[in-house]
């Protein structure tokens, strides 16, 4: 992963080693006293969550789809801020027009946290999922296809 300062013109590689990395996010993580982390997805099925430490970006946590779902590879992953605490919420599956779960997970691994929000009893496609912040709490937005291609909106309470 790298990432390009517009205003300098400067590239900064921000990871090394093996794998492929895809969907970087970068954002101001309150949990770290609003120091700059980010994510990336490892070879489709880990979400690295990466700290500047001592002028070093390192992974400081690795979600492995496949510790705690049936569904090995990582997509959609957006994170969000709520109540001092950074998520990310993302679908889980084979392949992104695929049977999936939408799950949200914690980056601090002081205080980890890992949730199904999408219906455990239903098999569906499921995907780009969405948050928003109401008074009434923190909800995940995502969409279903069916087999005519046809797409439903659904809510789904976090419990944050």
């Amino acid at each position: 992963a790298v990432r390009y300062d517009i205003d300098s013109g400067r590239f900064e590689q921000l990871t090394e080693g093996p794998g492929d990395k895809d969907e970087v996010w970068m954002w101001s993580a309150p949990e770290f006293g609003g120091e700059q982390v980010f994510i990336a997805v490892t070879d489709g099925c880990c979400l690295d969550v990466h700290r500047r430490i001592d002028g070093q970006w390192q992974r400081i946590q690795r979600i492995d789809a496949s510790s705690f779902s049936p569904w090995p590879g990582i997509f959609s992953p957006e994170p969000f801020v709520y109540q001092g605490r950074s998520y990310v919420a993302m679908q889980l599956s084979r392949s992104k027009l695929d049977i999936s779960d939408i799950w949200i997970a914690a980056i601090d691994p002081a205080a980890p946290m890992l949730r199904q929000v999408s219906d455990p009893t239903t098999a569906k496609v499921r995907g780009e999922p969405e948050w928003l912040a109401l008074p009434d709490g923190l909800f995940v937005y995502y969409s279903t296809f069916d087999a005519l291609r046809r797409t439903t909106i659904h809510r789904a309470a976090t419990g944050l």
